[in-house]
C-alpha cells in the first residue's frame, strides 16, 4: 500500500512536469511579480487615473507553465480599482481612453509581433509600455540583449521612451525593473542599453522618469528651407548654429539651448521648395515628405498648422499667430486739374448753370440796370468763390489721394488683381474668389512686393503678404517706405507650428518649452524685434537731414505745380478774353454785321 503511494506521487510530479524546486522558483516569481504588478497598479494607475490594455498575446506565445503563471498573477493584480482592457487588440474606439499597455513575453520577437498588432499613439499622449519579460535563460549576456533589442523598436520604431520592463527569471526566481535612457551624456546618443531602475514606491515619476529633459548635445535633423525674414540659410559658414538665422531659427537657437541639443542641418528636398504640400489622404511633398519617410527629427521654417499635418506627423501646438493682409501700392495721386476741378461736383454744376440762366433772364427781362440785382449777383459769385478757394484748401491739406480698398471684399468689388507665390497660395486656397484673379509668381513671399512695385501703374493689383515680410522688404528699402500700404483688415490667419515625425517622442518637450517661452514673453519678442529694428530704421533715415532736404525739394515742386497750373488757367482766362476782344474788333467792319448781331444778343 505505501509503495503505490510512492508510485502515484512520482506519477504526479511526472505529470506536472517540474521538479519540487521549480514549483518554488515558481511560487517566489509569481509572489514577486504579483507584489511589483499590485504596486505599479495601485500608486501609479489608479491615483493618476490610467486605463491599462494586458494584451492576450501570450496565450499563444509562452509554454503552459509560463501562462499560467501569468494568469496568476493577473488575478492578483486584477482586483485593483483600475479599468482594464483584454484582447490581442486595441481597438481604436477604446484606445482613446487607455493609458498603458501591457505585454507578457518571452522574448524580443514575440513582443514585437504583440505590439505591432496594436496602434502607436491615441490622440492625447502616447502609451506608457509596461513589458514583463519571462526570461527562461538564465544567460544575463542573452537577457540584456532581448532587452536592448525591445528598447531598440520602441526607441526607432515607436518612437516612445515611456517604457518600464520587468524581468522575471524563472528559475531564479527574481523580478528586476529596467529601463533605457536614449540621450545621456555617458553613453552617447539613442543609446537602447538596459539600465535598471528601483522600484521604490512605484509612483508615475520614479517607474517612468524624465528621460528628454536634457539631450545633452545629441544632433537632431532639422529640415530647414529659405523663408525670409523666418529663415535665411547661409551654408557656406562651418558651425550649424551659424548657418540660420531669422525669427524661426532664433526660436529653434533658444530651444536648442534649453534641451541641449545640437543642430544638424538637412536641406529641403528640392532645395528651392518652401515647406511643402500635405494633403488630408497622407500625400505629402517636402520637407513634410522627409518627416513622413523619418529622415529628420523635425522641421521649421514659417511652417502652418493644417487639418492633414496633424492627421499624418506629430506637431505641436501654435507658438505664433500670423495675419495676411492686402498689400497695395499707393494711390496714384490726383493732376492737378482733377483737384482744381474736385469741388464741380453735378449739384454745382447745376447750380452754375441755374445762376447763369437766372442772369441771362435778367437781362433779357430787361432788369440789367437793376443796382439790387447786381449786388445779388456779386455776392453770389464771391460765395461761389469763398466756397471754391475753401474746398480746394482742405482738399490739399487733407493730402488727396484715390481711395484703396480696405478689405478683401472691396479689392474684389473694384477689380483688383493679385499676385502671390507658391506658399502664400495655398495659405488662401480655401478663397475661390480669389482663385480666378490670382497669380502665381516664382520666388519667396518677400519678393512679391518687389514684384508689386514693377507692375504698371494703371493697373490695379496687389499681393497677400503679412506684416514680418513688408517690415523684412522695408528694411532695404528705405527710400520706398512711402510706396506701400497695408489694409487694416486681415484676410485669414496662419497659426505657426513645429513639425515631428508621426508619434515622436519630442513633441511633447518641445511643446512644452514653447509654451514656457510663449508665457514668458520671449516668442513675441523674437518676433516683434524686425518690427522694431524697422522703426529704428525709418526713425534714422527720418532724422538724416539729406532726407529733410529731399522733403522739402518735393514740397516746393508740389507747391510749383500749383503755381504753373494756375498759370496756365490764367494764360487760358486772357486768352479767352484775347478771342473775344478780336472778335468785337472784327465785328465791326461791314461784312461781319452777323458777328456784331451775335454779340449784341450775348
Amino acid at each position: 500500500m505505501e509503495l503505490n503511494a510512492v508510485h502515484l506521487l512520482l506519477l504526479l510530479g511526472l505529470s506536472c512536469g517540474c521538479p519540487p524546486g521549480q514549483n518554488t522558483a515558481d511560487e517566489e516569481l509569481a509572489t514577486n511579480l504579483s507584489k511589483s504588478m499590485q504596486m505599479i497598479f495601485a500608486q501609479t494607475c489608479e491615483a493618476h487615473d490610467m486605463s491599462v490594455f494586458i494584451s492576450t498575446s501570450y496565450k499563444s506565445q509562452l509554454p503552459r507553465g509560463e501562462r499560467r503563471l501569468v494568469e496568476r498573477v493577473l488575478t492578483h493584480c486584477l482586483g485593483a480599482m483600475v479599468p482594464r482592457v483584454l484582447g490581442e487588440r486595441l481597438e481604436e474606439s477604446v484606445g482613446l481612453r487607455t493609458q498603458m499597455l501591457l505585454f507578457f513575453v518571452p522574448d524580443a520577437r514575440q513582443f514585437i509581433a504583440a505590439s505591432n498588432r496594436n496602434p502607436r499613439m491615441n490622440m492625447a499622449h502616447k502609451y506608457k509600455y509596461l513589458i514583463v519579460l519571462m526570461a527562461g535563460r538564465a544567460d544575463a549576456a542573452w537577457q540584456r540583449a532581448q532587452m536592448s533589442q525591445i528598447f531598440g523598436y520602441l526607441l526607432h520604431q515607436r518612437y516612445n521612451v515611456h517604457v518600464l520592463l520587468l524581468l522575471a527569471e524563472l528559475r531564479a526566481g527574481r523580478v528586476s525593473s529596467y529601463t533605457y535612457y536614449p540621450y545621456s551624456g555617458a553613453r552617447g546618443c539613442e543609446d537602447t542599453q538596459a539600465l535598471p531602475v528601483p522600484l521604490q514606491q512605484a509612483r508615475l515619476y520614479q517607474i517612468y522618469p524624465q528621460k528628454l529633459h536634457n539631450l545633452h548635445g545629441c544632433p537632431l535633423h532639422v529640415v530647414v528651407w529659405q523663408i525670409r525674414p523666418y529663415m535665411r540659410l547661409h551654408m557656406e559658414r562651418t558651425r550649424p548654429s551659424d548657418r540660420i538665422s531669422g525669427i524661426d531659427a532664433d526660436i529653434l537657437k533658444v530651444l536648442a539651448s534649453r534641451l541641449n541639443f545640437s543642430l544638424a542641418l538637412v536641406a529641403n528636398e528640392p532645395a528651392d521648395l518652401i515647406g511643402g504640400v500635405s494633403y488630408m489622404n497622407g500625400t505629402m511633398t517636402g520637407a513634410f515628405h522627409m518627416l513622413q519617410q523619418r529622415r529628420a527629427n523635425l522641421t521649421l521654417g514659417f511652417a502652418a498648422c493644417m487639418p492633414a499635418r496633424y492627421k499624418h506627423l506629430s506637431s505641436t501646438l501654435p507658438y505664433s499667430q500670423v495675419e495676411y493682409v492686402l498689400v497695395l501700392r499707393t494711390a496714384r495721386p490726383y493732376s492737378v486739374y482733377e483737384i482744381m476741378l474736385f469741388p464741380f461736383d453735378s449739384r454745382v454744376w447745376l447750380l452754375v448753370l441755374a445762376l447763369a440762366a437766372l442772369r441771362l433772364l435778367c437781362w433779357e427781362s430787361g432788369w440789367r440796370r437793376v443796382a439790387l440785382l447786381d449786388l445779388a449777383w456779386i455776392l453770389a459769385v464771391f460765395m461761389l468763390r469763398m466756397c471754391y478757394e475753401s474746398s480746394v484748401f482742405m482738399f490739399l491739406y487733407n493730402a488727396p489721394t484715390r481711395p484703396l480698398p480696405d478689405s478683401l471684399e472691396q479689392a474684389l468689388v473694384q477689380d483688383y488683381q493679385f499676385i502671390t507665390d507658391h506658399a502664400t497660395y495655398r495659405m488662401t486656397a480655401s478663397l475661390p474668389a480669389l482663385r480666378a484673379r490670382t497669380r502665381i509668381l516664382p520666388g519667396q513671399p518677400v519678393d512679391m512686393l518687389e514684384q508689386l512695385q514693377a507692375q504698371p501703374e494703371w493697373q490695379r493689383v496687389a499681393t497677400i503678404s503679412t506684416a514680418s515680410f513688408v517690415a523684412d522688404y522695408l528694411g532695404g528699402q528705405r527710400t520706398k517706405h512711402h510706396r506701400l500700404v497695408l489694409a487694416s483688415n486681415k484676410i485669414v490667419d496662419n497659426m505657426i507650428c513645429v513639425h515631428f515625425p508621426m508619434g515622436s517622442y519630442l513633441t511633447s518637450n518641445f511643446n512644452h518649452m514653447l509654451f514656457l517661452m510663449r508665457s514668458s514673453g520671449i516668442g513675441p519678442h523674437i518676433v516683434n524685434r524686425l518690427k522694431s529694428s524697422h522703426l529704428a530704421t525709418s526713425m534714422s533715415a527720418r532724422l538724416n537731414p539729406l532726407k529733410h532736404c529731399a522733403d522739402y525739394v518735393a514740397q516746393f515742386n508740389e507747391c510749383m505745380r500749383f503755381i504753373y497750373a494756375a498759370l496756365n488757367c490764367l494764360l487760358f482766362a486772357h486768352s479767352l478774353a484775347l478771342v473775344i476782344f478780336l472778335l468785337e474788333l472784327f465785328s465791326g467792319h461791314e461784312r461781319m454785321r452777323w458777328l456784331s448781331r451775335i454779340l449784341e444778343r450775348l
